[in-house]
């Protein structure tokens, strides 16, 4: 598999990094490679250097990959490349469903702060559009339906972006062209959930969803944050 090594920062620029940690693919053991990650000294944003060209990054996300599970709760046969990896042993499956379960429990006793605002955002839809970027399943978007959106469902995997159409929302697949299926000024709320950190361009994507958007819409971005608690505790066997 062929690598590329940053020059440097791929969010600001800046070539002065630090090393971050080490790590492995502890839990799908697609790859033996051990990952580097380096911290901006400028703008603090962490990446990987050297990566994996991104004709080769379909490889390690195998069918049972978390955002792969629909609203039927199974894993279902959706991989974003053109080779399918194989499948993770029944036991790793066993491992991702029980770190659901403790996420969902966490979430009870130690209630999320910013619940008013994103139940606010998240609300009543009145026939108003929604983009879920990087949607992996169709699971938010029934949620949305739900609440009277119009739903938009947008993935690299073309298996994700048919099953999606299938339970009724549009479907766009991400390539060179996808841009031009959305009207400029045409959505009132896009959701990229822990899509950011894994996107190659993260910046021409984000310059896109902002032309697509409504004056006073809204984009929410969730992302793994590498100065909390749990990133410092555990470092390379950190799993945000």
């Amino acid at each position: 598999m062929k690598w590329e090594t940053l020059s440097g920062c791929p969010n600001c620029g800046g070539r002065a990094t630090r090393p971050w940690c080490d790590g492995s693919d502890r839990l799908h053991r697609m790859a033996d490679e051990r990952f580097h990650f380096e911290r901006c000294s400028s703008c603090h944003v962490s990446f990987m250097s050297p990566r994996p060209e991104e004709e080769n990054i379909g490889r390690f996300y195998p069918e049972d990959y978390g955002p792969y599970v629909p609203s039927g709760g199974e894993p279902r046969k959706a991989v974003p490349a053109r080779k399918k990896p194989p499948k993770s042993p029944r036991w790793k499956r066993v491992v991702l469903g029980g770190v659901r379960r403790l996420n969902r429990a966490a979430d009870v006793v130690w209630p999320n702060p910013l619940k008013g605002t994103l139940d606010e955002t998240y609300g009543e839809g009145n026939g108003r559009s929604f983009l879920d970027f990087g949607c992996g399943s169709d699971a938010f978007l029934n949620l949305m339906r739900k609440k009277g959106w119009t739903t938009t469902g947008m993935d690299v995997s073309s298996t994700t972006v048919d099953f999606v159409v299938r339970s009724g929302h549009r479907g766009i697949l991400v390539n060179s062209e996808c841009w031009t299926q959305i009207e400029d000024e045409s959505l009132d709320l896009v959701r990229m959930n822990h899509v950011l950190e894994h996107l190659y361009r993260p910046k021409a994507v984000l310059r896109e969803l902002r032309r697509k958007l409504r004056r006073g819409g809204v984009l929410h971005i969730a992302v793994p944050n590498p100065a909390s608690f749990g990133a410092q505790a555990f470092k390379s066997a950190w799993y945000p």
